[in-house]
């Protein structure tokens, strides 16, 4: 598993342009009660990563394909059709125009399945590129409803433990990451407890685990501790919590008691902390008997991330310091001053980063520079806001709430914990 780094965010956000967001007002409910540090990437994100990723050069729209006359007159389920109508769709979709994209791709798996049944493998790519078009338009539980029979068709169509299995089933599970920041359905809970049952599913037993691939290994240890982190913003109560989608009138009233799904969610909760230090130590062994050293000094900073989130300052000052010596000792150094020599936001990934929120009618958004220091502890102190109009001097009380919140990894040189690391970011805030 490679180190959660600033980058990360822009990979996440390449894979489509609407993945820009963060989560709906009602997790303001949650953000009150939670005790874990801040949620960064919900409430607030890096300006210049964003905009890095959206300023990227646009293709050049091609030539619409042309269908030839021989196609259509051999009838309107032609084996052949349904690759013209993905090419078409392509072009449509390069142009805008999704809903006539979403057409075409509709048509063209309804073609494949008249022609190759209802579990061939040529419907992935089609359903892929409908699920984008879907997203495109906002159609968010139509891309729920799709997404979902995508991950059944190819937990049909590839053999158990096959990296192909495995791959297509970790989409499934940051699909089902965004679904819940973004509440779709009334059965958060529900969506919550499932997705964790898939990643125990995969994780297996001793024996079935170390025949997993090293790169299979890695994605899966990186989705667990996803979902770790997200179950941790969550403050279980019985009578005043609140979940997207559940009925406001329950609020306070001493009758209410957790569902199922919730009290299976809360006894998870309460050895998350043990549970992904060992799910991390054992990657961690699997990393230096293949000899992967700058793999396993990465997991050492995610470990030492994961002791400072859990207030262990010193276990993570200690896996940060093992860092930086396995990097150095292999002389890469200059790779351990990218990762370690400037304080970091955790956690250090898109965790908390829910994609499409920002197309929301209505949704408000402004933009600050922030100069703060960040101390050996991981806490940023002397924090200074800048607003860029006058709108923004009222979020600017938020965010410095935010960032006192905040869990930073403190900036290390040469081995050494810096105390007073200055820091300059530009944040785009949400509400």
């Amino acid at each position: 598993m490679m180190p959660q780094l600033p980058f990360c965010l822009s990979v996440f956000l390449a894979l489509s342009p609407v993945f820009l967001a963060l989560s709906p007002a009602s997790w303001a409910q949650l953000r009150g009660q939670s005790a874990a540090p801040t949620a960064f990437g919900r409430d607030y994100y890096f300006t210049d990563e964003v905009q890095r990723v959206l300023t990227q050069a646009e293709r050049a729209p091609q030539g619409q394909p042309g269908l030839p006359a021989e196609e259509w007159r051999a009838g309107p389920y032609h084996p052949r059709l349904a690759e013209f109508l993905l090419q078409q769709a392509g072009y449509l979709q390069e142009r805008g125009d999704h809903e006539a994209a979403i057409q075409h791709l509709r048509r063209a798996v309804h073609v494949t399945r008249v022609n190759l049944g209802l579990y061939s493998q040529q419907q992935i790519p089609l359903l892929q590129r409908l699920n984008l078009n879907y997203l495109e338009t906002g159609q968010l539980a139509l891309a729920d409803n799709n997404q979902t029979y995508l991950h059944l068709l190819q937990q049909r169509l590839y053999p158990e433990s096959s990296p192909e299995r495995i791959d297509a089933s970790l989409d499934f599970v940051d699909w089902q990451r965004q679904a819940w920041l973004l509440e779709l359905g009334k059965q958060a809970p529900k969506r919550l407890f499932n997705t964790w049952r898939l990643l125990q599913q995969m994780w297996g037993d001793s024996a079935s685990r170390e025949k997993l691939p090293l790169a299979s290994l890695e994605r899966l240890s990186e989705a667990r501790m996803r979902w770790r982190y997200l179950l941790e913003q969550i403050q279980f109560e019985t009578r005043d919590f609140y979940w997207p989608g559940r009925d406001r009138s329950l609020l306070n009233d001493p009758d209410t008691s957790l569902t199922t799904e919730e009290q299976q969610l809360r006894n998870l909760q309460r050895s998350t902390y043990s549970n992904g230090r060992r799910d991390l130590e054992y990657l961690l062994q699997r990393q230096q008997a293949a000899k992967r050293s700058a793999a396993a000094a990465a997991t050492r900073i995610e470990l030492g991330d994961w002791h400072l989130w859990h207030n262990h300052w010193s276990r993570a000052v200690r896996d940060y310091r093992a860092a930086w010596r396995e990097l150095s000792a292999v002389e890469d150094a200059a790779l351990g001053r990218s990762w370690l020599e400037s304080p970091r936001e955790l956690p250090a990934s898109d965790v908390y980063f829910a994609p499409l929120a920002l197309r929301e009618e209505g949704a408000e958004q402004t933009e600050l520079l922030a100069r703060f220091l960040v101390n050996e502890r991981g806490r940023a102190r002397q924090i200074r806001l800048e607003a860029a109009s006058a709108p923004g001097q009222a979020y600017s009380h938020r965010l410095s709430r935010w960032l006192r919140g905040a869990r930073f990894r403190p900036a290390m040189v040469d081995g050494e914990l810096l105390n007073a690391a200055p820091m300059q970011r530009r944040y785009t805030v949400m509400r």
